[in-house]
This record gives structure tokens, C-alpha cells and sequence, in this order.
């Protein structure tokens, strides 16, 4: 995609954010931390116009890096994943998605890690919608289950020009 056009698509993302989904005040975080400000990432990945626009960012950024996988932790990486998986099939790329949950399935085929089947040496992605201390994206790194673990060896990027973006954290399957 042209470089004017992923520049204006961030612009868009980025007034979306500060429309929809940043608040100021107090809030206390996941994290247990305290900010002034709160940044709701669900209202914008679960709307059509944020989802379409995150899905193209983040495609676009790993165009031509060779990677197999998109996936993260659940719920924030639901929305993304989705998205990503809807238009990488309508331009015709072969990508396959994926969701962490943080812990196994207790019924059915107990699984942790849902999607289609990945390799031990996969390359994948994984996103998130919102981080403050990184934690659930360190909790999809190093599951402790048979399936194989995430390793990643490259560090985390933001994907846009602003804070609030989506993480775009990439390794292989271990």
C-alpha cells in the first residue's frame, strides 16, 4: 500500500482514538497502576471503521517479513485477529490467526492456544489492543502447556505514530 495511504489510515485510526476511546480522569489500571488517562482499545477494534483500519496498519508493517501467524492474548487480540484474518483472505495473502487464553480449556480438546494448527517454527505476530506493562503479551510468550511456546526474539514495536496503537510483538513457535 502506498506510503500516503497507510500515512492517512494512521491519521484516521489516530482521531478515532481520541474521539472514541481516551478518557481523562482517574483510573485505576489492570496493572494495578494509577493514570490519568484511560484508553478503551475494544471500542475502537470492535467498531468496523477501527477494526478495517487497524488490520490494514498492521498488515502493511509486516509486508514482506515473512510471517506466518497473527495472534495474542484473549480478549484484547480477539477483535484484531479477526479483522486481520477477514482481510488478509480478501487479498489473498496466506496468513493464519490465532487467540491465547490464559489458561487451557478445562472441557472439549483443552486447548490454550485456538486457531488452525501452527508448526513449532512458525513466525508469528502477536498483538494486543491496549499495553500498559506488557503483561498479557508476556503471558502469551511463554505458555506453560505442550503446545509450543512463543519465543520471541525481536523486540515489541508500536504499530502507528501514537501511544494508544496496537504492540506488534514477532518470534517463532517453540
Amino acid at each position: 500500500m502506498a506510503k500516503e495511504k497507510i500515512k492517512e489510515l494512521k491519521s484516521r485510526l489516530l482521531a478515532l482514538i481520541k474521539i472514541e476511546a481516551l478518557r481523562k480522569g482517574k483510573f485505576i489500571l489492570s496493572s494495578g497502576k494509577i493514570s490519568n488517562y484511560y484508553l478503551n482499545g475494544r471500542v475502537i477494534t470492535l467498531s468496523s471503521e477501527g477494526a478495517y483500519l487497524v488490520a490494514q496498519i498492521i498488515l502493511d508493517s509486516i509486508k514482506g517479513k515473512d510471517i506466518e501467524a497473527i495472534g495474542g492474548p484473549t480478549l484484547g487480540a480477539d477483535p484484531i485477529v479477526g479483522a486481520i484474518a477477514c482481510l488478509s483472505y480478501i487479498n489473498k495473502l496466506s496468513l493464519k490467526t490465532f487467540i491465547v487464553r490464559k489458561s487451557a480449556k478445562g472441557h472439549g480438546m483443552g486447548r490454550q492456544i485456538e486457531g488452525p494448527t501452527l508448526r513449532k517454527d512458525s513466525r508469528v505476530i502477536l498483538v494486543d489492543d491496549v499495553a500498559t506493562t506488557g503483561n498479557s503479551l508476556h503471558r502469551s510468550w511463554f505458555l506453560s502447556w505442550p503446545m509450543p511456546r512463543i519465543n520471541v526474539r525481536t523486540p515489541c514495536e508500536r504499530v502507528g505514530d501514537c501511544f494508544s496503537t496496537p504492540l506488534l510483538c514477532s518470534g517463532k513457535m517453540k
